[in-house]
């Protein structure tokens, strides 16, 4: 039998994968709005939660992007 405290570690886990995954996604430049379907959560929600860049990482991924248009 599971414990709660064994389920709140593993909800932690599956939320820090997540977190990962998301932050390398968008780090990779693809689109917010791909990502947010793609792992099933509303854009409001991975702007506020999800969005691990820091605010240099953020201006990279603009600057690369401008780069290539």
């Amino acid at each position: 039998m599971t414990t709660i405290c064994e389920k709140v570690k593993s909800r932690r886990d599956l939320h820090m994968l997540r977190l990962g995954y998301i932050t390398a996604a968008l780090n990779a430049r693809q689109p917010v709005d791909v990502t947010a379907e793609r792992t099933n959560v509303s854009r409001e929600v991975l702007d506020k939660n999800y969005d691990a860049r820091t605010d240099s990482e953020k201006r990279e991924v603009r600057k690369r992007f401008l780069e290539d248009v």
